[in-house]
């Protein structure tokens, strides 16, 4: 008889590993990105804390259908009062189901969700898996709808209890859901990885594009601290002007003319920001240089003076456009008085009747423009009043 039990005990351990071995991974299609996990068991993996992780062993614990502990919180569905929730909260911490903690996962139509404050890398637990109709299931979320889902190992509770262990690379661990299995999961302590903010990127050589633009390459870090990196920013020096993207390189813009910066890159992920890149080489931005020439002039005559419509530069060389000149021979120009940076603008002094080819520059701190196209106009204004004569009668109708 004991040998027909040694043989189906066997068999049972031998489904539950093939189960284990075909639905190990679910890739859900809401994902690009999936990551991967490593499950591990023992009887003395949990012994002792590792380094890094941090242990709930339930001091303190009150069985309720939602429990808030340090880094995690704890619910149940159905709620505590439905079902045999409830009911299996004192029979698993009876001799029955060898607990000795006050945590139940799941048992019949009970499930226990472990959604964690800031996302972890890892989670482990002591306890038992009761298998005596269907495998446990646990869904391991990396996202608000991505999961992996791990087949635990089965442990009755007349058995040594186990520990279990749960890592993730290339993501993290927003929660855990033990799935109901009309079975159930008896859990002695509870451990969990933080994740961490990344680690330094590695800068590549910063190179200028323009008066105010520069762009930065880099590498990601060795290390993404155990959460997707999901953005990256550069940030200048002098001036702290940031940037961020999430590929190399990172188009930086706001930056001053003719001046020198190096720069520094850091990558964020959901846990944070991480420490800065070593500084770039050093660039100088392109100097400011003069405006393009004014475009499109047209003009109108007045009495004494010429109104000139035109369209700005199309670059102002770097610098904000101040004045504009004028010339009425094409050799010496003359500054508006005051000064003018709208259109149109109006040349006063002029004699009208006399024909006049005036040509514009633009004025910045680097200089003046080359000279515009020109346009010709005539001041003008109406006739003064004639001197009258002597005026005679020369007939019946007539005078002169």
């Amino acid at each position: 008889m004991r040998f027909f039990v040694r043989v189906a005990s066997a068999l049972k351990v031998l489904a539950v590993l093939f189960t284990a071995f075909l639905y190990a991974l679910i890739v859900p299609s809401t994902s690009s990105a999936v990551p991967t996990i490593t499950y591990t068991t023992g009887t003395t993996l949990n012994s002792s804390t590792p380094a890094g992780w941090t242990l709930d062993n339930f001091t303190s614990y009150s069985h309720s259908s939602s429990v808030s502990r340090t880094g995690f919180t704890v619910s149940f569905s159905p709620n505590i009062n439905a079902n045999n929730c409830q009911d299996v909260q004192s029979w698993y911490n009876s001799s029955n189901g060898g607990a000795s903690k006050p945590f139940i996962a799941t048992h019949d139509n009970c499930e226990e969700t472990f959604t964690f404050t800031n996302p972890v890398t890892g989670v482990g637990f002591t306890g038992f898996s009761f298998s005596e109709v269907n495998t446990q299931r646990v869904w391991i979320y990396y996202s608000p709808t991505g999961y992996i889902e791990q087949i635990l190992s089965s442990v009755e509770r007349t058995e040594t209890p186990l520990d279990y262990r749960i890592e993730m690379s290339g993501g993290s661990i927003t929660k855990i859901v033990f799935k109901n299995n009309n079975d159930g999961q008896a859990i002695d302590n509870f451990i969990f990885k933080a994740a961490s903010a990344p680690g330094a990127p590695t800068i590549g050589t910063a190179t200028s594009t323009g008066r105010t633009t520069a762009s930065v390459p880099f590498t990601a870090p060795a290390s993404d601290g155990g959460a997707a990196i999901d953005s990256y920013t550069v940030t200048s020096s002098p001036g702290g002007i940031t940037a961020s993207g999430s590929t190399s390189p990172i188009a930086i813009s706001g930056l001053s003319p003719n001046t020198n910066y190096t720069f520094t890159v850091a990558a964020r992920n959901s846990v944070g920001t991480g420490s800065s890149s070593s500084s770039s080489n050093q660039i100088t931005t392109d100097p400011i240089v003069v405006a393009d020439a004014p475009t499109s002039l047209s003009v109108t005559a007045g009495n004494g003076s010429a109104s000139i419509s035109f369209t700005a530069p199309s670059s102002n060389g770097g610098a904000a456009i101040t004045n504009y000149k004028y010339s009425l021979d094409g050799t010496t120009y003359t500054a508006l008085s005051p000064a003018d940076t709208t259109t149109p603008v109006t040349i006063p002094g002029l004699t009208n009747g006399t024909s006049y080819s005036i040509t514009l520059q633009a004025v910045n701190s680097a200089g003046d423009s080359i000279a515009s196209s020109s346009v010709s106009v005539t001041p003008r204004t109406t006739p003064g009043a004639p001197t009258i004569g002597t005026a005679t009668s020369t007939g019946r109708t007539t005078a002169s």
